[in-house]
């Protein structure tokens, strides 16, 4: 079960796989402009480890710029670490956690 997330008015989902978090959004509008499609998107952890989207059924579109993927039909997250995610239709915002070391606002994306 994908777990929801209420802001505002509106209930978004969110799914997270260790330090890699994918937030819901709007599902109609926003510009197609700076998307490709995509068979895998990499995003590289701290420890080695690679999480990757891939899609199942439909397509897979990236923006590399604001981090959005857009799933035309199914897609997965997987890692070795952690168990496959089934990630539905939608939107999504693609970040990650970070952490703050406290010296002066320095900040490092947390190890999965």
């Amino acid at each position: 079960m994908t777990p929801l997330l209420f802001w505002g008015d509106t209930m978004r989902r969110v799914i997270r796989q260790g330090d890699v978090i994918l937030r819901e959004l709007e599902e109609e509008g926003g510009s197609r402009t700076g998307f490709h499609e995509a068979d895998r998107i990499e995003i590289g952890g701290e420890t080695g480890n690679t999480h990757v989207i891939r899609p199942i059924s439909g397509k897979v579109l990236f923006n590399d710029e604001t981090g959005v993927v857009v799933v035309t039909e199914k897609a997965e997250i997987v890692h070795p670490e952690h168990r496959r995610i089934v990630i539905p239709r939608g939107r999504w915002l693609l970040t990650r956690v970070r952490q703050w070391t406290g010296a002066r606002g320095s900040r490092s994306y947390a190890a999965d």
